[in-house]
């Protein structure tokens, strides 16, 4: 008996750009919420972070940081966010007020600025490709309904997809997320400067990086499982209506 390879692979295209879908979307909602910096600042003591390393800075200029409150900090996080998703618009900008001195410093160094932009060129990518997959995904299912090939049970893909999930966590965690941090960024940001001491870095105390980041991706992973199942859903209920899919 010949292998019908098109509902296999069929099927992995299409749940493959359903979950990649579902990230971007997780991180739409996520970029629209400020990534729930204004939470994450109570949660992991940011101010103190900031309260210990500003007044330690190499730019004199810039230890007045240390005389800026919480709105500040909110206000900033979300420029950055603004920025980095709209191709790095607007970074150079980006100041705070030293309540102290009475005077407007500029926020980001050069190296700061061209680590950014390196990030928002990444997110560019990202965005780019969501809508490629997304397009991929929708050629998938009409082709799927035109010919009759059936969407497999989302019995069987869920378990999988969670035996998947667990197997990339734990392997997350034995190797350790603080490594797989670094060396991604090693991989991707390779010109420009992308470590940057809290001595050195306004940014990088704001964000407490990388810790907030730890926390972020477990608000997208939670997302984009939320995600994966509505859309996996809702398309499997499309399949049911066409009939002969049964």
């Amino acid at each position: 008996m010949e292998f019908n390879w098109k509902r296999p692979l069929l099927n992995v295209i299409l749940f493959f750009c359903i979950f990649y879908s579902s990230m971007f979307f997780s991180w739409a909602v996520l970029s629209n919420l400020n990534f729930g910096y204004s939470f994450l600042y109570e949660q992991i003591n940011i101010e103190e972070t900031i309260k210990k390393f500003s007044v330690r800075n190499e730019d004199k200029a810039k230890r007045g940081f240390y005389n800026t409150d919480k709105d500040q900090h909110v206000e900033i996080f979300r420029e950055i966010n603004e920025a980095v998703n709209n191709a790095g618009m607007g970074l150079d900008k980006i100041t705070f007020y030293d309540q102290g001195r009475k005077e407007t410093v500029s926020f980001l160094t050069t190296d700061e600025t061209l680590h950014l932009f390196d990030v928002a060129g990444l997110v560019f990518v990202f965005e780019f490709s969501s809508y490629m997959f997304m397009v991929i995904g929708l050629f998938a299912i009409i082709f799927m309904a035109n010919q009759r090939v059936r969407m497999y049970s989302l019995k069987l893909v869920f378990p999988v997809s969670i035996v998947l999930i667990g197997v990339l966590t734990g392997i997350v965690m034995l190797i350790g997320p603080r490594d797989i941090f670094y060396t991604l960024h090693k991989i991707v940001f390779t010109e420009h400067q992308w470590f940057f001491y809290y001595e050195e870095s306004l940014m990088a105390i704001l964000m407490k990086a990388p810790v907030i980041f730890g926390y972020i991706s477990v608000f997208l992973v939670i997302l984009t499982i939320l995600f994966y199942i509505g859309i996996a859903a809702f398309i499997r209920a499309l399949f049911k209506l066409n009939k002969g899919l049964q």
